[in-house]
């Protein structure tokens, strides 16, 4: 019997894993870009992403990623719809090794697989806080990103 068990909560582990961010590839897997601040890559070593006629290569992980998320709303002050993405200690650390940082004059900003921004990264950001504003989006699309954000995708 104990066989059994094991041999029905297989299949079901593995139909898990590959739905995991919504039926997308796994995180280590380049042909989905999890939510997260990413690099710019040198050269075509990265992963090819596109928003509109632009397009970039980024590097293939995050520098600070969905995972280290403790909170995501919605903010429009100033009557400017921006996301504000609050992070846990780990991504805090992450968001200020990476801001600033000369070798890296660009960032990125990808939420579910979908290139937001390339912007300039000269500003030091040290309270683990980043708000991006989205006042392209419709506000269907922006309450998608922030379910997305929570769903770790």
């Amino acid at each position: 019997m104990k066989y059994l068990v094991l041999l029905v909560l297989f299949p079901m582990v593995a139909c898990w894993n590959s739905n995991r961010a919504g039926g997308m590839d796994l995180p280590g897997d380049s042909s989905y870009m999890r939510t997260g601040f990413y690099f710019l890559s040198e050269g075509k070593g990265g992963v090819r992403m596109s928003k509109g006629d632009e397009y970039v290569y980024l590097a293939k992980r995050p520098f600070a990623s969905v995972d280290n998320v403790s909170q995501v709303d919605i903010d429009s002050t100033g009557g400017v719809p921006a996301l504000c993405i609050k992070f846990d200690p780990k991504g805090t650390m992450d968001i200020q090794d990476g801001t600033g940082n000369t070798r890296h004059p660009k960032l990125a900003v990808v939420i579910a697989n979908k290139l937001l921004y390339v912007v300039e990264n000269s500003a030091k950001i040290t309270t683990g806080v980043m708000c991006v504003v989205v006042s392209d989006y419709s506000k269907g699309e922006i309450e998608e990103m922030k379910r997305d954000i929570e769903m770790k995708r």
